[in-house]
């Protein structure tokens, strides 16, 4: 039998992904996610440079919570108290927040395959996966991600604000269907 974590993920994915995404669904236990408190980060030592937590804020925003030294490196400060509309244009904070807010109500996993320029004009290239974290275990409270920066080529025509979308996958917690989304331009 497949891990969810293979079932999920892209076969091209990452392995620091895959270990996170096994990681994560084995804290989980029996539950659709498991808490901010389950997450040790003695447990995962390898990962903590290239993880951020957001709090679910009420009206919709998402406020980053902690994120790793990896992940803030793009943006050239820190982003503990910043929502992701205080560091990009709407239609691309926009978009990143619609994919939030569907892995907190919905509850879903997301990996995601993009390159998009940051705040300081710079490309980031990464594939990361976003999981919900709720304190009852069936109602997500903040949403985790992982990131894996890497480099790939520009070889396609941006499709929001200069973001190439390349990949996107879901994974329903509730009724465990996995199905890929063919990125369209907003």
């Amino acid at each position: 039998m497949s891990s969810f974590a293979d079932r999920f993920l892209p076969a091209e994915a990452p392995d620091t992904l895959r270990r996170f995404v096994s990681y994560w669904n084995a804290r989980r236990g029996t539950r659709l996610m498991p808490s901010f408190d389950d997450i040790d980060p003695t447990d995962i030592p390898w990962a903590l440079s290239s993880l951020y937590v957001l709090r679910v804020v009420p009206g919709g925003e998402f406020v980053y919570r902690l994120a790793g030294a990896d992940v803030e490196r793009p943006y050239d400060r820190p982003l503990r108290g910043r929502s992701i509309s205080d560091m990009y244009p709407p239609s691309s904070a926009r978009v990143i927040q619609e994919r939030w807010t569907r892995v907190a109500r919905e509850p879903a996993c997301c990996f995601t395959n993009t390159e998009h320029p940051s705040p300081r004009g710079t490309f980031i290239a990464a594939q990361r996966v976003t999981m919900p974290l709720g304190e009852n275990g069936w109602k997500a409270d903040h949403v985790l991600g992982i990131a894996d920066f890497g480099r790939m080529l520009l070889d396609e025509e941006p499709l929001v604000e200069g973001a190439v979308i390349r990949d996107v996958v879901w994974a329903n917690l509730v009724s465990n269907r996995i199905s890929v989304e063919t990125p369209v331009s907003s």
